[in-house]
């Protein structure tokens, strides 16, 4: 008999092959998505980030809450945006960008700059590399900090905060009440408190549905 957490992980992978199909059909028509994807699965193709982030948590002793790995769907990225009304103008932030896949497709799809903050060594190391190959070094900054302690720059921000602990949501919001009115604040998960609400929409993410909360500085 196949034990219960195999058929969770088994139709898993399922639903993300799924997910990664739709991606396939509406973005890979556009050559600089398609390349800046190839080129990212090549890097990943013998070192599953899964596993990457585990180890690392455990290695470089980093707080297992701000390391949680997990994707967000491309299909999805593009609701987010167009529910902030990203533009060319914009700095978009990802605050704990993992593996920096989200970056490459506003930077590419948006021609907007964008940032990320991540704490796991490997990613920021394969994601400067992705940087150099895809020729995007003026329009993407990564950060090896803790985003919580870091002076923030943009007009978007992007919090995948699903994991956080309590001590960690507070300190988010925070230092994301600090940013300037009229900053987009898009929340995975939960509204950030003191930020004004928007809108609120349910989409796919890699582990199943989520609640995006679309909020602005007062």
């Amino acid at each position: 008999m196949i034990p219960w957490w195999m058929l969770v992980a088994i139709a898993n992978n399922f639903y993300n092959f799924w997910l990664y199909l739709g991606e396939v059909q509406r973005y890979y028509r556009y050559p600089p998505l398609l390349w800046a994807d190839c080129l990212w699965m090549l890097e990943y193709a013998l070192s599953n980030p899964f596993t990457l982030s585990s180890k690392a948590t455990r290695t470089e002793q980093l707080p297992e809450d701000l390391t949680v790995y997990g994707e967000t769907p491309w299909t999805t990225l593009e609701r987010l945006c167009q529910a902030v009304n990203l533009q060319a103008d914009d700095h978009f932030v990802d605050l704990g960008c993992g593996t920096g896949r989200t970056l490459l497709f506003v930077a590419r799809y948006y021609h907007c700059r964008v940032s990320g903050y991540e704490l796991i060594p490997r990613f920021v190391h394969k994601l400067r590399w992705l940087r150099q190959a895809l020729h995007l070094e003026s329009q993407l900054d990564i950060y090896p900090d803790n985003w919580l302690t870091h002076p923030l720059n943009g007009t978007v921000f992007l919090l995948v905060g699903t994991c956080y602990s309590d001590e960690h949501r507070t300190a988010a919001e925070s230092k994301l009440q600090q940013l300037p009115s009229g900053t987009r604040v898009i929340s995975i998960s939960y509204p950030l408190q003191g930020l004004a609400l928007q809108e609120t929409l349910t989409l796919p993410f890699s582990w199943g549905k989520g609640t995006a909360y679309i909020q602005h500085v007062p």
